[in-house]
C-alpha cells in the first residue's frame, strides 16, 4: 500500500477517534472544540475541504454541547473563537472573543488576552478583505480597508507603504509620498 495513504488514513483515523460527541461534561465538550478544530486543520492543510468542514461544524456542535453545560464559562467561547480566528472566520472570531471576554473579570489577565484576540481578529479582517479587493481592482474599497488597518496598527511600517502604493494608484501624489515617508520613519523606530 503507498505509503502517505496509510498515512493520510492513519491522520484521519486519529482525528475521528477524538473528534465527535457524546460529550459527558463541560470540559469534554471544550475539548472536543479543541479537538475538531485541530481535525479541520490537518485537513484544511492537506486540500481536503469536504473533510475541513465537517470537522469545523463537528467543533461547533461540540461548542452547542459546552453552552447547554455551562452558558456563562468563557472557556467554550475562547476555544470556539480560536478556531474561528485560526481559519480566518474573521467576523465569526471577533463576536466569540467578544463574548469570550463578556464572560472574564475586566482587566484580568485573561479579559486583556481575549481583548487582544478579538483585535487581532479585527486585524484579520481588514487584511483579508484589503487583499480581496486590491486583487480585483477595487481600490477605493482596498483603500478605505487599509485605513481601517491603520486605525488598529497605527505605526505600522507595512501598513503605511501599502497606504502609499494604494495612494500613488490613485495619482494622490502628495499622500504616497507623505505615507512613503511614514513608513521608513515607522520601520527606523521599530
Amino acid at each position: 500500500m503507498n505509503y502517505y495513504l496509510i498515512l493520510l488514513l492513519r491522520r484521519l483515523a486519529y482525528a475521528s477517534a477524538k473528534c465527535g460527541g457524546p460529550y459527558a461534561n463541560y470540559d469534554a465538550a471544550c475539548q472536543g472544540i479543541i479537538d475538531c478544530g485541530q481535525a479541520a486543520a490537518r485537513a484544511h492543510n492537506t486540500k481536503k475541504d469536504a473533510s475541513s468542514s465537517y470537522y469545523l461544524r463537528e467543533a461547533e456542535s461540540a461548542f452547542a454541547v459546552a453552552f447547554k453545560f455551562d452558558d456563562q464559562d468563557a472557556q467554550a467561547f475562547a476555544n470556539l473563537a480560536t478556531l474561528q480566528l485560526n481559519t480566518h472566520q474573521f467576523e465569526k472570531a471577533i463576536e466569540s472573543w467578544l463574548k469570550t471576554s463578556s464572560r472574564l473579570p475586566q482587566q484580568s489577565k485573561a479579559w486583556n488576552w481575549a481583548k487582544e484576540r478579538e483585535h487581532y481578529s479585527r486585524l484579520g479582517l481588514a487584511s483579508a478583505n484589503r487583499d480581496k479587493f486590491y486583487a480585483s481592482g477595487n481600490m477605493s474599497e482596498s483603500l478605505r480597508w487599509t485605513l481601517q488597518q491603520r486605525e488598529l496598527v497605527p505605526n505600522s511600517p507595512r501598513v503605511a507603504y501599502d497606504l502609499a502604493t494604494l495612494y500613488s494608484t490613485n495619482d494622490d501624489i502628495d499622500l504616497a509620498e507623505y505615507e512613503y515617508k511614514q513608513s521608513q520613519e515607522f520601520a527606523a523606530r521599530a
